[in-house]
This record gives C-alpha cells, structure tokens and sequence, in this order.
C-alpha cells in the first residue's frame, strides 16, 4: 500500500463521538462520524490532544469553524457564503502531537488542505514550482530548484513533512491569478492568503524553525508587501528574520567560506545564505513604506561586508528533465549581487539623510557622494540592457529608488542653506536628477509593457510596484503646471500609469477585492 493513502488510528474514541454516545472508528486525523457531519473531532490521549478540523473537500479548503457573526461579515464581504463555508473552515490543531504517529497527523491534516486546494485550482505542484521560479525566484532566488523538485518527488511516496506543505501553499499563494481556478470565490487569492497565514501560524507554532518554513514566510511577506499589506508585513518579514536567526541561516556564509564542506552541505548553505539576504532586501523594501520611525527597528542585519556574496541560480531549459522542470545552476551570482550591493547603498543612503549628527554642508556633501556611485551603477545597469525577464531589473530598482530619495532629501535640506545661489545650485541639480530618473523610468515602463502581454504581470517584480507610484506622484508634482505640453512627460507618464495599473489589480489588496 503506498504510504501516503495508509490509514493510521487513534488509540481511542474521540470526545465528540464519547459525549454523543456514537460509534467512533478512530481514523486519522479524523473519524467518519464527524468527517461526515462537519464537526471537529478531538482525541485524548494522556491528557494532551490535536483539534482536527474535517478533511478538505473536492470544491475548496475546508478547516477553521468560525462564529456565526463572523461568518456572516465574511460573506457579506465576499459576496458569497461558499468563501466561508468551503474554505475558511479550518479547525486548529493545538498542543503537542501526541497521538500515534506524532508529527504524522499534523502533516497528513495540513497536506490534505494544501492538495485540496491545489485540486481545486487545477494545478499540480511541479506546474506551480515552475511558474514559481520563472518569476518570483527570478527577482528573490531563495530556492534551489533542484532540491525542491526532488523534495516534490519525495512526496509521492510519503507524506510531505507539514512546513514542505505550507511552502508549497505559500508558492500556491504568490503565483495564483485572479482568473485561476474553477471556484475562485471559494479559492481565489483572498481565501488562499488566510488559508496560508492561519495555517502557517499552526505550523509554526507545533514544529520547530525549518529553512522550508522561513522561506514560507517570506513568501507570505512578499504577498502582504505586494498587496499593500504593508503592517502585515512588517509583522511576518520580522518574524521570518528572526526564524532565520534561530537556525543559523544568517550564518550560513560562513559555511560557504569553509572549504572542506561536501556538495551537499554546500547547496544547502547556498540556499539559506540568499535566503538571509532575501530577507534583508524584502525587510527594506516594505520599510521604505512605512513611517520613517520604524526604520531604526530593522531585524535582518548586514552580514560582514567582507564575507560571501549570495549567488544567483541561472535557469536553462533541460528537455530530459523527468517533470519538464526548469535545471538550476549555482553561479558567481552577479543579478543576485548587484540587488544586494544596492540595497546596501541604499541603507547608507538613509542612514545620511537622517543622520542628526552631521551638519547639514556634510550632509549634502556625503549624499552627492552616493549620488555619483549610483548614476554610475544605473548607467552600467542600463547599457546592459539585460531588462528580460527581469535580469538587473532588481538591482536598477534599488538604484532608481535610491537616486529618488537621495534627490528629494537634497532638495528638502537645501531651503535651508543661506546663500541663495548655493540652495539654487543643488536644487536645480536633483531636479535635473529625478527629471532624468523619471525618464528612465518611462523607458522601463515601454519596455515592460511590452513584455507583460508576452509574459504577463508576474513577470514584473514587487519592487517595481513602489518605484512606479513614486515616479508617477514626481512627475505630476514637478509637471504639474507644464506638463501638459511635454509631449514626452504626457506619454511617459500614460505608460507609467498604466504599469501601475496592471501592477495594483494583478495584486491590489484582498480589502480591496472584498468590497
């Protein structure tokens, strides 16, 4: 018998069959009585126990029984009773795993909500991961295909562990559209992102810190971050950083500086040392949203200047691949480096402008400094015209975003300089600046429109989203009396707005999409 349909029993009748005096088979993770009438079947078992919820069923998600008044907000929110009666039924289980099987029963419940709601959509988990690295890994490469896939395969013949099955919700999540799927009112993005954080939450709170589990944090955070979640990701970026901390990948670099490590220890080491510098990128992007207040409160830290740079993962088509998977290579990582050179100068570049230690002529004068190393890093960016599929398109959005805020702060300091001709000079010249930032931003958004009716609005990386609104809120503030009679800023900014479009109702906000 294949090991993922064997089915396991309890030592013991459940307590809603024991109060109700039924007949209780004792199946895993849930017996029949209760699996047919909906209602959560609890086993005892030396006074510790697992609240099972019913298992998923073929038209959604089934779990979580939530109270009547909240059901009905839920409804009315969606416009449908099936969101809440097919898929936000998810009943915890809590305590410690305790009944025969241990861990076992927490992965097969978590598993069956997860294949549930990849049946419901259609899809399969190799068709996902696919689309998965052809675009979020593209921009965070936090996975190495090779090891997910052969975890995949694994799990035909066993029962994936619970955090490879919140992974691939979490996968599940980022990658479905708005018109996937059969059902979207029971499983479209809005019921999957709280199916995948009340889930995630369970997970995390029975099993320890895992490299699969903090990448599917990070994913859950690029969601909210995507979606203008922005307090829900401050939360779960945190969170995610500091279950790195606990199982080490923030030091996973100097496993890959050890020599005498063997392959295998050094793919993982690879893999959880993007992951960490995932985390840092994703941290600063969803703070660079926030009140500047909070900024002091970064948990993802650089790692030494000096040490291992993270690596990219190159992709190339393999036709004899078994499940048509995209093959992975490790290489020197320059996308990949690039991205997180830039975000470094981007902290150094907000550590300047609200320094309250430096004058304001050193101020300036250390910001002009900046200024010159990212014209040249974007114009390096831009000659080498690598915008396909979003190689480079990480690292000229750090420096794009950087060059904004370095400009905008300069502007801001400078009223206050005495000598008019001074305040004038630097004024004129980060005008000159962000003209010529919003430009290339026009160029970028022609370029990306293009490309998305190829390749669609996945391909755009979330870190564009912001670069975007802010050329666009730049541009009709500094055009707003002329810019009428531009020509090129009248174009350029129909092609910015219209990115930015495509971009907010490809993601928007679950909020946005219930009313």
């Amino acid at each position: 018998m294949n090991p993922s349909t064997r089915e396991e029993y309890a030592q013991r009748v459940c307590s809603t069959c024991k109060q109700r005096k039924k007949g209780c088979d004792k199946k895993l993770p849930i017996c029949g009585y209760c699996a047919k009438r909906g209602l959560p079947c609890n086993y005892h078992d030396n006074d510790s126990a697992i609240l099972l919820g019913p298992p998923p069923s073929k038209n959604g998600v089934v779990g979580m029984s939530l109270p009547a008044w909240k059901r009905q907000h839920l409804s009315k929110a969606q416009g449908t009773p099936s969101f809440v009666t097919s898929l936000l039924q998810i009943s915890p289980f809590a305590g410690t795993p305790s009944l025969t099987g241990g861990h076992s029963v927490i992965n097969e419940a978590v598993y069956q909500h997860v294949h549930s709601t990849y049946e419901s959509l259609g899809l399969t988990f190799y068709e996902n991961t696919k689309r998965f690295l052809q675009n979020f890994q593209t921009w965070l490469p936090i996975i190495i295909p090779d090891r997910l896939y052969q975890a995949i395969a694994a799990a035909e013949c066993r029962t994936p562990s619970a955090d490879l099955s919140i992974l691939l919700l979490s996968i599940c999540l980022i990658t479905t559209m708005p018109q996937d799927g059969i059902s979207m009112r029971a499983t479209g993005p809005a019921a999957l992102y709280v199916l995948a954080k009340m889930l995630y939450a369970q997970v995390q709170a029975i099993i320890q810190a895992s490299t699969f589990l903090t990448q599917a944090g990070l994913i859950i955070s690029a969601y909210e971050y995507a979606s203008s979640q922005l307090d829900s990701a401050y939360v779960s970026i945190g969170a995610c950083a500091r279950m790195g901390q606990i199982i080490g990948i923030d030091k996973a670099g100097t496993r890959l500086a050890d020599g005498h490590v063997d392959a295998e220890s050094r793919l993982e080491a690879m893999e959880q040392w993007n992951l960490w510098w995932s985390i840092i990128i994703l941290e600063r992007y969803i703070m660079l949203e926030m009140p500047p207040c909070r900024y002091k409160y970064i948990t993802a830290t650089y790692p030494n200047f000096n040490s291992k740079r993270p690596s990219d993962f190159i992709c190339e088509d393999d036709p004899d691949a078994k499940y048509d998977e995209i093959r992975c290579l490790p290489t020197s990582g320059r996308s990949f480096r690039r991205q997180a050179q830039a975000i470094y100068i981007l902290d150094q570049t907000l550590q300047i402008i609200n320094s309250p230690a430096t004058t304001l002529e050193q101020r300036l004068l250390e910001l002009a400094k900046i200024d010159e190393k990212l014209q040249d890093d974007l114009m390096q960016l831009m000659e080498e015209r690598s915008f396909a599929y979003g190689l480079r398109c990480g690292a000229a959005a750090t420096v794009i975003r950087s060059l904004y805020l370095l400009h905008q702060a300069i502007i801001a300091h400078s009223t206050t300089l005495a000598p008019i001709a001074t305040r004038e000079q630097w004024q004129r010249r980060s005008e000159a600046a962000l003209d010529t930032t919003s430009k290339m931003m026009m160029d970028v958004a022609e370029h990306h429109l293009n490309y998305l009716f190829r390749h669609g609005v996945d391909s755009l990386h979330f870190c564009c989203g912001c670069n975007l609104r802010v050329a666009i809120q730049y541009i009709q503030h500094r055009c707003h009396d002329s810019y009428a009679e531009d020509v090129v800023f009248v174009k350029g900014l129909e092609k910015l707005t219209l990115l930015e479009r495509a971009f907010r109702e490809r993601w928007g906000s679950p909020r946005d999409r219930s009313t």
